[in-house]
Parts: C-alpha cells; structure tokens; sequence
C-alpha cells in the first residue's frame, strides 16, 4: 500500500519591510545561507532612500516572518539580492507569495525586468524561478567561493506577465 502525501501550503500575508524587520529578516538570511548578510547590510537594503527595498512574507495566523526578498532597484531594472523562506517553511508556498508580491511591486515601481542568480545546486531554487518565467540568461564559473559552485543567471521580463 502506497501512503499519499497532501502538499500542505500556509497562508501568508507579504508587506513591504521596515526597520523594525531586520533582526528577522536577519534570522531568515542565518537559517538560509552559510553567508548570511550582515545586520546592517540587512538595515541599508530596508532603507527607503536607498534605491533597494524589500518584502517579508509572515504566516496569517502568527505574524512570524518566515521569509523576505531584497531587491535593488535601478531605474526600470532591478536585481532580486536574495530571496530566502525558513527551512521549516520550504514547499509550503511561501516563495511563491513573495514572488507573486514582487511582480505586482515591480509593476507599482515601473520596473520591466528582473535579475537573479542561484546555486546551480540549488533545484527548488531554480524550479521555482522556472516556474515564475524567469528565463536562464547566463552562468558565472565558480562564482560562489565557499563551494566553488556555479551561479546560474535568471532574468524575467515584468511587462510579460
């Protein structure tokens, strides 16, 4: 007998993050990444002034930040600086939320496309950003230092959406 498996998801709601986010988004980056960003690496991407932003995805029912994407803006492009959901919160749909959120501030933004990189290790990763219309536009060799991994480029048109 075969056990069937639901694909469970959590209701998230995604808002823009301020200052008071940081030290979560910071515990996000330290659960995610063997280098995370610095607190205030974190607190500068946060600033309104600075041409970059970023959004947290927080569980409906507990307000916990369970996941948050950085984005640097220039003019009509800008670059996803890392995306990043809990390890306890992977496969439950909360990347697809934020990404979802991104487009739609994208739009508000007037930006027309988006770049990112990921491991080429990293296969949720990349089917996740397949799975959103980001197109492989390149690869950096040995981009990664800690692994020597290979970075694998992703670009996605917003006006496609």
């Amino acid at each position: 007998m075969t056990e069937s498996t639901a694909i469970q998801r959590i209701d998230v709601v995604v808002t823009p993050a301020a200052q008071k986010d940081v030290p979560s988004i910071r515990e996000i980056e330290c659960d995610a990444f063997s280098s995370p960003w610095s607190e205030d690496s974190l607190s500068k991407l946060v600033d309104a002034n600075s041409g970059s932003f970023a959004l947290v995805a927080r569980s409906a029912t507990t307000g916990e930040a369970l996941g948050y994407v950085g984005v640097l803006q220039a003019v009509d492009q800008a670059d996803i600086t890392n995306i990043a959901v809990l390890h306890a919160y992977r496969g439950l749909g909360v990347g697809r939320a934020l990404i979802t959120s991104l487009f739609d501030t994208c739009r508000e933004r007037g930006i027309l496309t988006l770049f990112l990189e990921a491991r080429e290790g990293n296969l949720p990763a990349i089917a996740l950003y397949s799975h959103n219309g980001f197109v492989v536009s390149g690869r950096r060799r040995g981009y990664y230092q800690d692994t020597g991994e290979d970075a694998v480029l992703f670009a996605k048109e917003i006006t496609s959406i």
